[in-house]
């Protein structure tokens, strides 16, 4: 998919009313459309990473927007949007290249989750968090309906219906995991789908992928386990064999399984279930 691809058929126009008062608008209505537009990015492609210098680079772009919006004639005001995009699609390509993959995040079933992960609702152990929950936290919604103490945590936007108790967005990265509290954390085609590909991709993503899954498990019980998919075997080859027992199973292919892993170039044939024991 080139960046003219990406942005084909996108056209922004522009409400007058809206226009006249773009000068005016205060922050939380603009960090309301930056959101928006990481919300949207990330719809496109999930594995862009937008940190808070991207975020500022954003909040400016949109203020300068809404101010040459405010000082443009009616006439003039789509070559402002024209030339804002463009500069939106220079912000792309630093974060994509100039033929981003269309990596779509999905939402799968709770059945389906639980059955690559290799666990049983009844073998669970509460508290239980999902890393990576999907918009609609349908894991945790079927582990709550079983009377689980479960809630979830995803980069992107939640439905508007679920509850705070439920599910919030976050950055896994920055994320208080806590230490000896969790009974269960999984993550299907999350956190270890995105630690994978910054591994690929061999830049310095890697790294804090890496302290992130530590805290994780520090993060765990006596007894708790971190249920993942992907496996990341790069990375559990070097995990303290003291107090960590390390499960890899098998993953069946599936359509949605063979089609995700085609788009992103990554093997996604195993499941990784690590124990803590001591």
């Amino acid at each position: 998919m080139t960046l003219a691809e990406l942005f084909a058929g996108v056209t922004l126009t522009v409400d007058p009313a809206l226009a006249a008062d773009a000068g005016d608008a205060d922050p939380a209505s603009l960090r309301v459309l930056r959101e928006d537009l990481v919300a949207w990015l990330r719809g496109k492609n999930q594995f862009v990473v937008i940190d808070r210098t991207g975020e500022d680079e954003l909040d400016l772009g949109i203020e300068s927007l809404a101010v040459e919006l405010a000082d443009a004639s009616p006439e003039e005001q789509q070559d402002v949007i024209d030339e804002h995009v463009e500069r939106f699609v220079d912000f792309v390509r630093e974060r994509l290249g100039d033929a981003p993959r269309d990596v779509i995040a999905g939402e799968y079933s709770a059945a389906l989750q639980l059955d690559v992960l290799g666990l049983r609702i009844a073998s669970l152990d509460p508290p239980i968090l999902d890393v990576g929950c999907g918009a609609k936290a349908t894991l945790v919604r079927a582990l709550r309906a079983h009377d689980l103490d479960a809630t979830g945590i995803d980069l992107g936007a939640l439905d508007p219906e679920t509850p705070a108790e439920v599910a919030s967005t976050g950055d896994w990265l920055t994320y208080d995991y806590g230490v000896a509290k969790w009974g269960t954390v999984v993550s299907h085609l999350g956190f270890a789908l995105h630690f994978l590909h910054q591994h690929h991709a061999s830049n310095d993503g890697a790294r804090a992928y890496a302290e992130t899954y530590l805290r994780i498990l520090r993060s765990l019980r006596p007894g708790g386990v971190f249920a993942y998919a992907p496996s990341l075997p790069f990375f559990e080859l070097v995990l303290p064999k003291d107090g960590l027992l390390v499960t890899r199973r098998r993953v069946a292919p599936t359509p949605t399984l063979t089609t995700l892993a085609g788009a992103s170039g990554l093997s996604l044939a195993e499941s990784t279930l690590v124990r803590r024991v001591g």
